[in-house]
């Protein structure tokens, strides 16, 4: 029974994980009741209907009620677009939270229209953008052709606004009213230029520093270098943007698209110091098989931290959080000593390695040696040497004293 019952129970974990998932119930669907009508209220039959929702979408053919059902999930945003020979719908409608229930969906007749762009002073103008828009929708959106031409097609019959903008001149906004299948609309536009003054800092710092003498290329306008304090201006085409680039010797080169509109304004750019490391070693000179201490800062002189230190090309350290490290030093001679961190290798710094012998012998060398004796210290050491026991006595002065002293007492012992 036991061999048994174990699979059994086992089964019936799986189960219990699996039949969550796998019999999770389906969504819950609702029908809309979607009635299409013209602008007079008219019912639209045959139209294509497509509801479409996150994750899927269902197409309705309209009767001749202009009415189709419509099965969508409980609860989803559905949108609703219709399409027609004769009608169309500029923008979807939009039913959110679909609960079921009759929703009505307006279309009108199909027109198009033609807006023509040309220069105040006369003349087609090609690649600017036109806009047609209604009640704050963007309907139709592109640019003018060879001939200064946009055509927008198959949109509502109505009224329209038409904003027209290109590169160097101001914008410029027109009505177009589209009553019949065809409308056109001239717009022309006006030059102008404005002054752009750019400014170059370093941002690295929180409060970034000016930067004169930095070299700002402003697309095929030129080139021109900030002035003491940091900015240059140069007079623009408006509406119109610029690909920047801005460089210094020591600092990298940046470039930015830059938009200028129909007003004078300024625009900062940051750069920073290129990136560089540099070691700085406690000693030039290590005993072998002593470590010696270096310390890495960048091109700020602030400290790196995680950097790894190599000798002659091996890794032998990571810096700490203050870009401390100590390396070893394992044999005689000169030893390049040089930091990497994120692509960026220092220039070798040389650390000499000396022998223990060696050492001990300089410094032998350098205790015992005695310094020449001057005149005064000679004169001195001779009056020393020629002293007796006592002051001013010579050595033979002594001697004859003492002979003396002998011969009288013996006279006396004679008496």
């Amino acid at each position: 029974m036991r061999t048994k019952y174990v699979p059994f129970v086992a089964l019936l974990v799986v189960l219990s994980v699996v039949a969550p998932t796998a019999m999770a119930a389906p969504q819950q669907q609702v029908t809309l009741t979607v009635t299409v009508v013209d602008q007079s209220g008219d019912s639209v039959g045959g139209a294509t209907l497509t509801a479409s929702w996150d994750g899927g979408e269902a197409t309705e053919t309209t009767r001749s009620n202009g009415q189709a059902l419509v099965d969508v999930p409980q609860g989803a945003d559905v949108s609703l677009d219709v399409e027609d020979d004769e009608y169309v719908r500029n923008v979807p409608k939009v039913v959110s939270s679909a609960d079921g229930g009759d929703v009505t969906v307006e279309v009108a007749k199909k027109g198009s229209a033609t807006v023509r762009v040309e220069a105040e002073q006369g003349g087609a103008l090609s690649g600017a953008t036109v806009t047609l828009s209604r009640d704050g929708d963007t309907v139709a959106e592109g640019t003018t052709n060879d001939n200064g031409g946009f055509r927008a097609q198959d949109i509502e019959r109505g009224e329209y606004t038409v904003e027209v903008v290109k590169p160097g001149y101001y914008a410029t906004e027109r009505s177009l009213t589209l009553q019949q299948s065809f409308a056109i609309q001239t717009v022309a536009v006006e030059e102008g230029r404005v002054t752009a003054r750019f400014g170059v800092v370093d941002d690295h710092f929180e409060e970034p520093p000016v930067l004169s003498g930095a070299t700002v290329k402003v697309g095929s306008l030129g080139q021109f270098n900030t002035s003491d304090d940091g900015t240059r201006a140069i007079e623009v085409p408006v509406n119109a943007q610029f690909e920047v680039r801005v460089s210094k010797p020591g600092y990298q080169t940046t470039t930015q698209t830059v938009t200028i509109g129909e007003s004078d304004e300024t625009t900062v750019l940051g750069i920073q110091r290129t990136p560089t490391l540099t070691v700085d070693p406690a000693n030039t000179q290590v005993v072998v098989n002593q470590t010696v201490e270096v310390q890495v800062t960048d091109e700020y002189d602030e400290t790196v931290a995680n950097a790894t230190l190599q000798v002659d090309g091996e890794a032998v350290g990571t810096t700490d959080a203050q870009g401390r490290v100590r390396i070893p030093i394992d044999s005689d001679g000169e030893h390049d000593v040089t930091a990497l961190k994120d692509g960026v290798t220092s220039d070798p710094i040389v650390v000499e390695g000396v022998a223990r012998a060696q050492q001990t012998q300089q410094s032998t060398m350098t205790g015992t040696a005695a310094p020449e004796p001057t005149a005064s210290e000679t004169a001195s050491e001779t009056t020393t040497e020629s002293s007796g026991t006592g002051p001013g006595f010579t050595s033979v002065a002594a001697l004859l004293a003492l002979l003396a002293v002998t011969a009288l007492t013996a006279v006396r012992r004679t008496q």
